[in-house]
């Protein structure tokens, strides 16, 4: 974060844009700012040794990157209820070994097992919704809410197509579910993860959108 001082030879941060790319400098210390911009998808480039002076000393700098390549287009990104014409798009992920591998149901490998799959599990399902990206189905965000005196708690889960891994559309589809699902179900007040200890992906997505790590 830039600040004002008396040093003119201070340089925290440089912005800059350059055709289509936007490039930070941060202090090699600067943990903070590091993790917000890692957070927004900036590559960690390099890191430059003595490259900047601040207080009259010199320090290490990391130089990160965004190009705009990179960015995705969130408005093109909707929760919609599952219908039978996700079928196709559905078959695409759930067919996907790298998708499913962390997934609690089997790889789907036909047309007939999505379809049997979307009628039977997921438009019956209290709240399970397909991640849309320009009218197609990528992916899902499911919240299943518990019973009888454990209502107040529901349990997250989610997928998408490995092709739209990386990009933040997960981050984003699984903001828009919480705000969604506090506001169907008046009585929920604690939503829950369970992660597998390898799915390092999946812990960053929950801990993006403000879940705290409570053990394992």
């Amino acid at each position: 974060m830039p600040r004002d001082g008396d040093d003119k030879l201070r340089a925290e941060v440089g912005y800059a844009w350059i055709r289509s790319e936007c490039k930070l400098w941060l202090k090699i210390e600067n943990k903070a700012s590091q993790r917000v911009l890692e957070k927004l998808g900036f590559q960690n480039d390099i890191v430059l040794r003595n490259y900047t002076i601040n207080k009259g000393q010199l320090r290490d700098t990391i130089l990160y990157s965004l190009l705009s390549s990179d960015l995705m287009d969130f408005s093109r990104i909707s929760l919609c209820p599952f219908k039978l014409s996700d079928a196709n798009d559905y078959l695409i992920l759930a067919s996907d070994d790298r998708v499913t591998r962390y997934l609690r149901w089997n790889t789907i490998t036909s047309k007939e097992e999505a379809l049997t799959y979307i009628e039977k599990v997921a438009i019956t399902h209290p709240w399970r919704r397909v991640i849309c990206s320009d009218d197609r189905c990528i992916g899902y965000v499911s919240v299943k809410p518990e019973s009888g005196d454990n209502k107040c708690r529901a349990h997250l889960s989610y997928a998408v197509g490995a092709d739209y891994w990386g990009q933040g559309i997960v981050t984003t589809a699984v903001k828009m579910a919480i705000t969604l699902v506090f506001n169907e179900f008046p009585g929920l007040v604690r939503l829950e993860a369970l992660v597998e200890v390898e799915n390092s992906a999946s812990q960053r997505v929950l801990e993006k959108v403000g879940f705290l790590k409570e053990g394992m």
